[in-house]
């Protein structure tokens, strides 16, 4: 089901700062549950007749977004069967299928068929889901992040981008949840670039020192947040208090300019990017980063 106690805690983060008075009071249950199934019914009638919700290199990503999505509102019954041709489609297609760690497989792929494995819970999928762990593990970049694909002309890419990194991250350590096998090594070298990584002010931009520089936005900022909530449960740092401090800092900054209708960011570039940098855009993707953040740390 969905996790509704990570929506009250959307609206109750501002708080935390001493704004309560200026907050509405949060939704109600009923309302809640009235948005998902708008949701839900949207998801639904924008399926495709192959049963994929995109076509082309897109198809597979799309269609495991949102069985996802159906998969945590709870569908069931009659919803559920309109699905069964979706997830007949996903099993014969897309990474993990094959035997080898297939490096090349696009992230949100292969992270995205991950989550959906594990929350659909049957033991048949696990040997798929370690191919997709190893498929994270083959396609992570020199510095420790992820990038929109692995391996080119049989190297590695040398640095990736923290939107990507986050969704790496969170496949892995539902892996690691699992009790699959996932590297040691893998995971220390993606903790170590998020406790390295911060911007001065704490939060984390899009790139944050990888290819390029880039201010805090909201939803990276969260993804930091959430990224070290999963990889400091993994054992694997000899730095703990330098990763508490870390996502001490980046909570203070999501939590400065929070505000639950804008994803916070810098205004420079062209007029789309300045919209995009500046709230008006992404703001549903910085609503799940912070769910997710609220959630695992």
């Amino acid at each position: 089901m969905v996790h509704r106690q990570a929506v009250l805690l959307l609206v109750l983060l501002p708080a935390t700062v001493g704004r309560a008075e200026t907050e509405p009071p949060p939704p109600s249950a009923t309302r809640i549950d009235e948005a998902i199934e708008r949701g839900v019914e949207w998801v639904l009638d924008a399926r495709r007749p192959a049963g994929t919700w995109a076509s082309g290199s897109r198809a597979f990503g799309h269609t495991a977004l949102a069985l996802f999505a159906l998969l945590h509102a709870g569908i069931d019954g009659e919803e559920q069967r309109r699905v069964a041709q979706s997830y007949a489609w996903f099993d014969a297609h897309g990474p993990g299928r094959r035997s080898r760690a297939e490096p090349d497989a696009a992230t949100y792929d292969v992270a995205l068929a991950l989550l959906l494995l594990r929350d659909r819970g049957r033991p048949a999928d696990r040997d798929r889901m370690q191919r997709l762990a190893a498929c994270l593990e083959a396609s992570q970049a020199e510095n420790g992040q992820w990038s929109y694909e692995g391996e080119a002309a049989g190297r590695r890419p040398r640095a990736g981008d923290n939107s990507n990194t986050q969704f790496a991250v969170l496949a892995l350590g539902a892996a690691v949840g699992e009790g699959l096998e996932v590297g040691a090594p893998i995971l220390r070298r993606a903790l170590d670039w998020w406790t390295v990584s911060p911007q001065p002010d704490g939060g984390y931009g899009y790139a944050s020192g990888g290819s390029r520089a880039s201010a805090s936005t909201g939803s990276m900022t969260a993804a930091g947040i959430a990224s070290l909530g999963i990889l400091a449960e993994s054992g694997t740092t000899t730095s703990p208090e330098r990763v508490r401090r870390a996502r001490e800092a980046a909570i203070r900054r999501l939590a400065l300019d929070f505000q639950v209708d804008r994803n916070f960011g810098p205004p420079q570039g062209g007029a789309k990017q300045r919209q995009r940098n500046a709230g008006r855009g992404w703001t549903h993707y910085f609503l799940w980063s912070v769910e997710r953040a609220m959630v695992l740390a």
